[in-house]
């Protein structure tokens, strides 16, 4: 019985690790808000007129 426990008590450490590993990784954060979208900026600017 003896040695049953000492290789159940070596076989935490590797759940801990296994547990580390498998923590999904946090979100990537957002993207800025003041980076100006490009579509309105494309509506908003008038387009460019075709040379004569």
């Amino acid at each position: 019985m003896a040695i049953f426990q000492n290789s159940h008590l070596e076989i935490w450490p590797l759940l801990d690790v296994y547990a580390e590993m498998m923590r999904p990784s946090p979100p990537p954060p957002p993207p800025p808000k003041a980076a100006p979208p490009i579509r309105p900026r494309l509506l908003i600017e008038p387009p460019t007129p075709p040379s004569p």
